[in-house]
């Protein structure tokens, strides 16, 4: 009888703890997770010389402003936002980096202002590509991107920038809306 009140402890909370009571886990919030129509995202994507990757851009309410195209030949890396038909590019913040931990960050979130590569003021942007040199990025043949975006809306008397992001994971521990993910890429003929 002594042996079951030692286990009865660890029995009960083996069964809160899986059980949950009902309540949500502390440790994990839904800011850390990223819930899709598909599988959770790994924030970690390929691609290959002659395909294009490419990611949504958009609102922190899931509103599609447009898309991030990216591709490579064997001289330079290509990233080319596109907005939508509803839409204007107005200012463009691109950090392209190495190693993730290279993103400039103030505290826990994105320092747009410091990223490497920025245009600010587009009249009536539509599209808008920076290039980057091939030899930027190997080795190790993994990058890392965060892009935020302001626009405008087409059909507003009141031109104000409005904020979307290339779709990613969020960043750790910041508590505004922002994202990145990684690159992965193939040697090709390099």
């Amino acid at each position: 009888m002594k042996k079951l009140l030692y286990f009865l402890p660890v029995i009960l909370v083996i069964v809160i703890l899986t059980k949950g009571c009902g309540y949500e886990n502390p440790m994990v919030s839904n800011d850390q997770i990223l819930i899709t129509d598909g599988p959770i995202d790994s924030g970690m994507y390929t691609i290959h010389m002659g395909q294009i990757f490419q990611t949504l851009l958009s609102t922190s309410n899931n509103v599609r402003i447009g898309v991030l195209k990216i591709w490579y030949d064997t001289n330079k890396f290509y990233f080319k936002f596109v907005a939508d038909n509803a839409y204007y590019l107005k200012n463009l913040h691109l950090a392209a980096v190495k190693e993730r931990s290279s993103i400039p960050l103030t505290g826990n979130c994105p320092n747009i202002e410091n990223f490497n590569y920025q245009v600010h003021n587009l009249v009536h942007g539509v599209t808008y590509t920076f290039t980057v040199p091939y030899i930027y990025f190997k080795p190790p043949r993994t990058f890392y991107i965060s892009s935020e975006v302001e626009y405008e809306n087409r059909s507003s008397d009141d031109p104000k920038c409005t904020v979307a992001w290339a779709k990613g994971v969020p960043f750790w521990n910041c508590t505004e809306f922002s994202r990145y993910f990684g690159l992965r890429y193939s040697a090709g003929n390099h």
